[in-house]
């Protein structure tokens, strides 16, 4: 009771193969398109018009075990205390000038003053965009996801 299964390839058959190859190579192009333009991060628009996304870093939460600000300095001595801040970091950027553009919409958004600071990394300077100094997690975090929203980016919360 043995069959045997002709796997011939005929001219039709391989046509009809071939097509259904290039169509599937086609929609998986356009899809890569279509999820591209999606997940666009949407920033102020340069002078050109052009849109590029900051870089930005993931959301945190304090670390395990971080005691709360403010804190004892020893080395300040005599006991004296020194409040440590927090500080979100928003976005960064390599031109200066979209920092700069992007720290302005902050503050006018109602967000506070921004700072920028200059940060170097392999053979490129970075223009970080920060908001703070915060005196507590709670607040700066409230500050981070209040951005998140806003600004569809991801915040991080670092101490200064």
């Amino acid at each position: 009771m043995s069959e045997t299964i002709d796997f011939s390839m005929t001219k039709r058959r391989f046509l009809a193969f071939a097509v259904c190859v290039g169509l599937g190579v086609v929609v998986l192009y356009l899809a890569g398109i279509v999820t591209g333009l999606l997940i666009r991060s949407v920033t102020p628009a340069s002078k050109t018009g052009s849109v590029k996304s900051p870089v930005v870093t993931a959301a945190v939460k304090p670390p395990a075990g971080t005691p709360p600000s403010p804190k004892t300095d020893p080395s300040a001595g005599g006991g004296a205390t020194q409040t440590h801040g927090l500080t979100v970091q928003v976005a960064s950027f390599r031109d200066r000038d979209r920092a700069e553009r992007f720290a302005a919409s902050l503050k006018r958004q109602g967000f506070g003053a921004a700072s920028i600071d200059e940060v170097a990394s392999a053979d490129q300077t970075w223009h970080v965009v920060r908001l703070g100094p915060y005196q507590d997690w709670d607040s700066a975090a409230q500050v981070a996801e209040e951005i998140g929203r806003s600004y569809d980016l991801h915040c991080s919360v670092v101490p200064i």
